[in-house]
């Protein structure tokens, strides 16, 4: 019998033993491992099965461990690798035959039942698998087995022996126990090495993957593990043993030692930045760049290995040129790489500084591009750009070594220290505008360049860099205003001009804000019928404080400013809804005239901006008709004619206003699809007893008649005017004769009664 038990105990462990490599290969919880461990437990079963148990001498009994096989195995490893090891059990001990029969298929069954219903238990948290819990799992599961033999198979001589049968249970019981509690090893301990496996994994994903290298030394200098970046990652077995001093190049050398050093001496981590060509300690590719890392080492304290330094070592050149552009920038301007407004204002207090040391002078000029805001808004920024830095380009050729910075968007500051009389300042300043003034050539484009330069002087002028500057802001300011004398130098009566055009420029900025505008309306009539024509919108500015302004007093702060933009574009939406609501009331007022500024011709969306507003408010284009000027029309002429031709295609009238008042080039009025010539006020009033103003009133009606144009006089107040301006052929008529200018109320309600007759 105990021959037997030992082959029985060494078919088990073999059982454990193949079980382990099928644990190791598969997950247990995966088809494949069950089916694969029902078929190893099925062999074992049918091989334990081959072995039986001598129970008493004299009597062979087919007791074996069968059960316990196959109890354990749908306990641990599910009814699958169970069942699989019970069919092959059953069908084997029913091949094999005999009265037993029966009874060892039923106690096959009873112990897959019973090893299947502890995994439920296990499942719900009602049982636990502790050595104590298995060896009573064996004991019940086998004291079944017994019973089962006791009551349909055993002799009555073997029952008179209960020892056999005491022992029998026990060791059948122990071995269910053992079995269990060695599956359950190999099975944790298959699942810790796998969870150790993918920690490993894991952690190399990880290591490998991110930029930083991780480098530990003992405390001698010699390499015991390094983690690189995934690209270097084969050849950091390379470095493993080998001392500091073995580090090639020196920069290596010196501040992986420094930073040892540093971390062995100190409680708390211990960082040096250090500069190379190469990329980390593995890197053979040297870079025509310089490359910044930073190495941050800490001290691991170990009683058994001796203390360890762990080394991280990061990339830092990115936060290093970051910084070094924020530096730049402080100090520098992006587009032109010229110093900036900040470090202008120290090279002014530097340079006052010397001049005082050197009871000498400083000449600070400032240089405004006139045409900037006009290039950016009508061809566009890129444009822009491109002026700035090819005046950049011609400013820094002429100056040399002298000091320039942009200041600002528009404006760029000199500072010349070597100029010491006024006829040496004059000839620099007119040289300097002469140097940029050839136009530039944008694509298609040719921009003119035009500048105002303001010059003030230490000390007359200022003491310091704030007034210094201030005066020659002032100065320049000036020189903008000015049509011809394009250089202004500082002189203390330009303050009060100054002062009053920056509360004018903010007051208006306050007044678009506010809604302070509002548009008054003149109508123009027919010569022929007395029928109104039209009707011209007229911009007044209410003043909480004052009262009604006309644009005479705030247009040329308004242009300088750059506010009649906006200004503009408010005047054109107002008129586009009076439309609309003029002809939603089935008034008749011709079409509504609105003056453009040579500011919203040049900003090049006028067109689009019609476009968008008619469409909106469902108005037709025809309705509307811009007043240009002569030399708004001319200044752009070229591009003026095609946007014009784009207007007169969506049907919108042009007018040229205050005709004769200027230079009238008679070749734009051919090749512009000018629908009326408007006669300025200045011919009108008193030419009924004046034979020159006569003459020209009659020679631009007979232009415009050549031309097929209409006239349209402005400034008629008798009737005695209107009948000379018929007899001469004008075709329209406009003044206080007819109506002054009245607000919107007013005009709907001249319009009805003059739609009554």
């Amino acid at each position: 019998m105990t021959l037997d038990l030992m082959n029985n105990v060494a078919l088990l462990l073999a059982v454990c033993w193949i079980q382990s490599f099928i644990s190791y290969r598969w997950n247990k919880d995966s088809l494949r491992a069950q089916v694969a461990s029902g078929v190893l437990f099925a062999v074992a079963t049918v091989t334990v099965m081959m072995v039986s148990i001598l129970v008493q001498p004299g009597l062979w009994l087919w007791v074996d461990s069968s059960m316990v096989v196959i109890s354990v195995s749908t306990l641990l490893y599910g009814p699958i690798a169970g069942g699989i090891a019970m069919v092959v059990g059953i069908a084997y001990r029913l091949w094999m035959g005999g009265m037993g029969a029966t009874v060892g298929m039923v106690s096959l069954v009873v112990a897959f039942l019973a090893g299947f219903l502890y995994q439920i238990l296990l499942q719900r948290k009602l049982a636990t698998t502790g050595t104590l819990q298995m060896l009573l799992f064996g004991l019940v599961v086998n004291g079944i087995g017994a019973l089962l033999l006791n009551e349909y198979f055993m002799p009555v001589s073997v029952t008179d022996s209960p020892a056999y049968i005491t022992g029998l249970l026990l060791i059948m019981s122990a071995a269910t126990g053992l079995l269990g509690r060695q599956l359950q090893y190999i099975e944790r301990k298959k699942a810790l090495e796998r969870q150790i496996k993918a920690n490993e994994e894991r952690l190399k994903s990880i290591t490998e993957s991110i930029p930083d290298q991780l480098v530990v030394s003992d405390s001698k200098g010699k390499l015991l593990d390094v983690i690189t970046p995934a690209a270097l990652a084969s050849r950091a077995p390379e470095l493993i043993g080998k001392d500091m001093a073995q580090l090639d190049p020196e920069v290596f050398r010196s501040h992986f030692s420094l930073v040892i050093a540093g971390a062995l001496h100190s409680d708390d981590s211990y960082s040096d930045i250090y500069a190379t060509h190469q990329h980390y300690l593995l890197d053979n590719k040297v870079s025509s760049e310089e490359h910044y890392f930073e190495s941050s080492a800490k001290r691991m304290v170990s009683e058994l290995e001796g203390d360890k330094v762990l080394i991280l070592t990061r990339d830092i050149t990115e936060r290093k040129q970051a910084e070094a552009r924020i530096r730049f920038l402080a100090h520098f301007d992006s587009m032109t790489g010229l110093p900036n407004r900040h470090l202008a204002i120290e090279t002014v207090d530097k340079a006052i500084i010397r001049a005082k040391f050197n009871h000498s002078g400083v000449v600070v000029a400032m240089l405004h591009l006139d045409e900037l805001y006009i290039v950016n808004q009508s061809i566009g920024s890129e444009a822009g750009d491109f002026l700035v830095k090819e005046v950049t380009g011609r400013l820094s050729t002429f100056l040399g070594d002298t000091f320039l910075a942009r200041y600002s968007g528009a404006d760029f500051l000199i500072i010349a220290e070597e100029l010491d009389t006024t006829e040496a300042i004059e000839m620099w300043s007119n040289n300097l505008l002469s140097s940029i003034h050839s136009p530039v050539q944008f694509e298609t484009n040719k921009i003119r360049v035009r500048a105002s330069l303001g010059i003030a002087n230490f000390p007359q002028h200022g003491i310091d860099s704030n007034q210094l500057i201030r005066s020659t802001t002032v100065a320049t300011q000036h020189a903008r205003e000015s049509l011809s004398k394009k250089i202004q130098h500082y002189d203390s009566a330009m303050d009060t001009v100054l002062t009053d055009y920056v509360q004018l420029r903010d007051r208006l900025a306050t007044a678009l804000e506010n809604d302070e505008f509002e548009i008054y309306y003149q109508p123009y009539i027919s010569l022929e019928d007395g029928q109104i024509q039209g009707i011209e919108a007229f911009l007044r500015w209410n003043m909480p404080d004052v009262g009604l302004k006309a644009p005479d007093y705030f247009l040329e702060t308004a242009e300088k400013s750059g506010l009649i933009v906006p200004i503009g574009d408010w005047v054109l939406r107002k008129a586009a809804d009076q439309i609309k609501s003029w002809k939603e009331a089935g008034l008749s007022f011709g079409t509504l005239a609105i003056n453009i500024s040579s500011a919203q011709l040049t900003q090049g969306n006028l067109v689009e901006k019609i476009r968008t507003i008619t469409r909106e408010l469902s108005i037709e284009a025809n309705l509307l008709t811009l007043e240009v000027t002569e030399s708004s029309v001319n200044r752009e002429l070229n591009r003026n004619i095609t946007m014009t031709a784009q207007l007169k295609q969506m049907g919108v009238g042009i007018s040229i206003d205050d005709f004769g008042t200027g230079f009238s080039n008679l070749q734009y009025l051919h090749r512009m699809a000018v629908d009326n010539l408007k006669i300025d006020k200045e011919f009108i009033l008193g030419f009924e007893d004046d034979a020159n103003k006569r003459d020209i009133v009659r020679a631009i009606i007979q232009i415009a008649r050549a031309m097929g144009m209409k006239t349209i006089a402005e400034g008629v107040e008798s009737s005695q005017i209107e009948a000379l301006l018929r007899e001469m052929g004008c075709t329209h008529a406009q003044g206080y004769y007819y109506s002054k200018p009245l607000p919107a109320d007013a005009m709907a309600a001249f319009l009805l009664s003059r739609n009554a007759r």
